[in-house]
């Protein structure tokens, strides 16, 4: 029983992780490091999945994710671009 509820414990952790990033890239809310987070973490789904599913499927998803985090997302639109002019010195955004 313990297999399973470690399991379903880490299904939920993958669900919540996968909502909070997306959510906080929509809302434009700590972008670059979302957008890095997310990085590492569909980067490790990808070499995780290697050998049993398309090895494509993840990619676009890696290197969107990477062009968030190298770009200046958030900096227009995003709450992010709010706080960036009251903080332009801070690393954040």
């Amino acid at each position: 029983m313990e297999e399973c509820h470690g399991a379903r414990g880490k299904s939920r952790l993958q669900g919540v992780t996968e909502i909070s990033l997306g959510v906080l890239l929509v809302l434009g809310l700590f972008t670059r490091p979302a957008a890095l987070v997310a990085f590492a973490y569909l980067a490790s789904l990808w070499v995780s999945e290697w050998g049993t599913a398309w090895i494509w499927e993840l990619l676009v998803p890696v290197l969107a994710s990477l062009a968030l985090a190298i770009g200046g997302a958030g900096r227009r639109w995003g709450v992010d671009s709010f706080l960036a002019r009251r903080r332009p010195t801070s690393l954040w955004w």
